[in-house]
């Protein structure tokens, strides 16, 4: 899980076209950052809007290559 607190809210609707920045934070346990060459990311999400928090969830994941 990213560090919530030192990291910016982007919470909210993401729709195509839709462009979010800030940052999300993550502190290694083991290794080094400048080692890492890709980063899978996992989470879950509402399909509608966000008054249908009733609605269907859907999975998502993606490889980020970072070299």
């Amino acid at each position: 899980m990213p560090e919530m607190f030192v990291s910016d809210q982007l919470g909210g609707e993401i729709d195509k076209g839709v462009i979010k920045e800030g940052n999300v934070k993550w502190y290694l346990k083991r290794g080094h950052a400048e080692d890492i060459q890709w980063i899978k990311l996992k989470f879950s999400g509402h399909v509608g809007g966000e008054d249908q928090i009733d609605g269907e969830s859907k999975d998502f994941e993606f490889e980020i290559k970072l070299k």
